[in-house]
C-alpha cells in the first residue's frame, strides 16, 4: 500500500513540474510574440514618420504650399524640422 502511495505522489510531483516548465515557457513565448508585436508597430510608426519628412521636404523643392502648410492659417513646417523627422523616422525603422 505505502509504495502505491508513494508512486502516485512521485506521478502528481512530475506532473507539476511538468506543467511548471511548460507554463514558463508559454509565458516566455507569449512575451516573445508581444516583443515582437511592438517591434512591428514601432517600425510601422517610424516608417509613417520618414514618409511625413521625405513628403514635406519634397513640397519644399518643389514649392508645394499645400504639403508644406496643411491648414491654411497653421505655420508650415520647417525644412530642418522635416529633415529630423527623416533622419528620426529612419533611425527608428533600422533599430536591431
Amino acid at each position: 500500500m505505502l509504495r502505491k502511495v508513494s508512486d502516485f505522489l512521485n506521478v502528481i510531483r512530475l506532473n507539476a513540474a511538468k506543467n511548471f516548465f511548460i507554463g514558463i515557457f508559454q509565458m516566455r513565448t507569449r512575451a516573445a510574440t508581444q516583443v515582437q508585436t511592438y517591434n512591428q508597430i514601432a517600425i510601422a510608426l517610424g516608417g509613417i514618420v520618414t514618409l511625413i519628412g521625405l513628403v514635406v521636404m519634397i513640397a519644399w523643392h518643389f514649392h508645394l504650399t499645400a504639403l508644406v502648410q496643411l491648414l491654411p492659417g497653421a505655420a508650415p513646417m520647417r525644412y530642418n524640422t522635416a529633415l529630423t523627422f527623416l533622419l528620426s523616422g529612419l533611425a527608428i525603422t533600422n533599430r536591431k
